[in-house]
């Protein structure tokens, strides 16, 4: 029986173009494991993504593909992480595509926000900061970090941060988990996964039971 983790299967990212969706699909990946959810550069020729090494389960290294208009893969290389920094998750371009942020996991809840050029130069930490989950990263259009945090209630809920980190500030509301901040091309809108949690007592009748 083959397995998610058998040697051989993979877990790759493939490309199609919408407006041609019977198209064939290219593969853009190779041989990858537990990929994340890559995000498109803004000259629309970069993808950054992370994946699992298998000789390190659990641990993930970010990578850059860039590709030709027709989809071909030109080249695909690791993003190099600072010292120390090893687990590297939910990358996001810059709205010019000179900088990539992405979210570390530094132990138990305990995560931060990185900031560096897609050469792996100029890599700073920008925040610390408490998630009970992977909650996602982007950018505003002025520049500034929406993240996924643990805010006061005790729920995840969307912040927004500069780029010296000063000044993280809440700015989702209400009952429920919000996630996986996602910026609108005119920076406008904020698309967020909104985890709302139901406790139900329902009463059943058992089979064969008296009524």
């Amino acid at each position: 029986m083959s397995r998610y983790a058998s040697p051989g299967s993979t877990d790759d990212l493939y490309i199609r173009r919408p407006e041609s969706p019977t198209e064939e699909e290219m593969r853009v990946t190779d041989g990858g494991w537990e990929i994340g959810v890559a995000d498109w550069a803004p000259d629309s020729r970069r993808l950054v993504y992370d994946s699992w090494d298998r000789e390190e389960p659990g641990v993930a290294k970010p990578w850059i593909i860039t590709i030709d208009e027709d989809g071909n893969v030109l080249d695909r290389r690791r993003l190099p992480l600072p010292d120390g920094v090893t687990n590297a998750r939910y990358e996001a371009w810059s709205p010019s595509g000179d900088e990539i942020a992405f979210i570390t996991l530094t132990g138990g809840t305990e995560h931060a926000i990185w900031i560096t050029r897609p050469d792996g130069s100029d890599t700073r930490k920008i925040l610390d900061f408490v998630a009970t989950t992977g909650g996602g990263i982007d950018w505003a259009m002025d520049g500034r970090i929406l993240y996924a945090g643990l805010a006061d209630d005790g729920r995840m809920h969307l912040f927004s941060v500069a780029l010296d980190g000063s000044g993280p500030t809440q700015i989702s509301q209400g009952a429920g988990d919000f996630l996986h901040p996602q910026v609108s091309p005119n920076g406008r809108w904020i698309a967020a996964t909104h985890i709302r949690w139901v406790k139900e007592v329902r009463r059943m009748g058992l089979r064969g039971a008296r009524q």
